[in-house]
């Protein structure tokens, strides 16, 4: 499972395959349901299946559908930590963040 993850999760994740099913690798399959839009706490087994079996042996389309929604969950998640920054930013120094960055 863990080498599954590492496939299919990005690098910076950090999955360690070593056979124990620890904090870190818990953190990742709820990182992979969520990325992937599956249920938190679904069947793990037959999730990755499905979704390698998709990134593998799926036709074009398939392909580049999974990775375009992957690249706009990322986007999306990069714009909302670049908003929480600024707004700790604004916090820190002394300003409303609901009066505009």
């Amino acid at each position: 499972m863990q080498l599954a993850l590492r496939q299919v999760l990005p690098r910076d994740v950090g999955v360690v395959v070593d056979g124990v099913y620890a904090e870190r690798t818990r953190a990742a399959v709820v990182l992979f349901q969520e990325t992937y839009g599956l249920p938190v706490g679904g069947e793990i087994g037959e999730q990755l299946h499905t979704v390698m079996s998709v990134l593998r042996h799926g036709d074009d389309p398939q392909r580049k559908a999974v990775c375009l929604e992957l690249d706009r969950r990322r986007e999306r998640d990069r714009r909302r930590t670049e908003e929480a920054e600024q707004e700790l930013e604004l916090a820190s120094a002394g300003r409303d963040p609901a009066d505009g960055f």
